[in-house]
């Protein structure tokens, strides 16, 4: 075991407006926005966790009865790496709390919580946890300034297979840790 934990973090300056519409390009189909908050229902209707169990349970306890946060966007992707294959996930996140979103810190805070959860061991990702902070608008709510939170984890394998079983090992603990209030403590 390694003596240190190492979390990423990269702010970015262009602000995302939410919701955002459905658009296809040659390159990606983009889904657009749902509320599973609002309507757990929709959870079926991401084509992106059809298939993909641990990652439809995660969603469906982030956005579940008195959670922290609310998931905006999903996506994940194979790749590759020296004597290795990887499988990743990127998970949009926002505070519900209105006012947790609106504060920059907050981010920060919840950034920390997680590195302290990989130190102690309760969290893991195979590669360096990264969370991508941007800017967020929402449109519906009287154009509520905050911020969005993109978390990257991974799992490695030597095949597509075992890299989406390790993947799939991993996100349980991330569940518990999204879903609780240990994933935001502020003292």
């Amino acid at each position: 075991m390694s003596n240190y934990s190492e979390i990423r973090i990269q702010l970015e300056d262009r602000p995302l407006l939410l919701p955002y519409p459905a658009t296809e390009s040659s390159e990606e189909v983009n889904y657009g926005y749902k509320s599973i908050v609002s309507e757990p229902s929709l959870i079926d209707q991401i084509p992106e966790i059809a298939d993909e169990s641990a990652m439809r349970n995660l969603i469906a306890a982030i956005n579940g009865p008195n959670g922290i946060f609310e998931t905006i966007r999903v996506t994940h992707w194979f790749y590759d790496r020296p004597q290795r294959r990887g499988r990743a996930m990127a998970l949009g996140l926002i505070f519900r709390d209105r006012k947790l979103f609106s504060q920059y810190q907050n981010c920060i805070i919840f950034s920390g919580n997680i590195l302290n959860e990989i130190r102690v061991g309760s969290i893991v990702s195979d590669e360096a946890t990264f969370l991508q902070i941007q800017p967020c608008v929402l449109t519906e709510e009287s154009s509520a300034q905050g911020f969005v939170m993109d978390l990257y984890m991974s799992g490695f394998g030597d095949s597509d297979d075992s890299a989406r079983q390790r993947l799939d090992q991993i996100i349980p603990a991330w569940t518990d840790f999204l879903h609780s209030g240990q994933s935001f403590q502020t003292a």
